[in-house]
């Protein structure tokens, strides 16, 4: 989410959604379906890793373990 809201100009209508998204996966974490996010990124494979990568430098270990989790999952679906 850094990432696009980093090329998104300060008055651009995609600034809410982004925000949005942000709460909405904070409340799935709060929510304890950590497990249904890490399958969303599963499944997107290699088009998640550039999100994944940008969580291994978050100041949060549980962020930097659910990233890690998800790289090994990936890993091992794809050999």
């Amino acid at each position: 989410l850094s990432q696009v809201d980093a090329t998104l100009p300060d008055s651009s209508p995609l600034r809410e959604a982004l925000q949005k998204a942000g709460l909405a996966i904070s409340y799935a974490f709060i929510d304890g379906r950590r497990s249904e996010i890490e399958k969303v990124y599963e499944n997107l494979g290699v088009r998640s890793l550039s999100s994944l990568a940008s969580l291994l430098k978050d100041a949060d270990p549980e962020v930097r373990l659910f990233a890690v989790n998800v790289f090994s999952r990936i890993r091992s679906a794809f050999g």
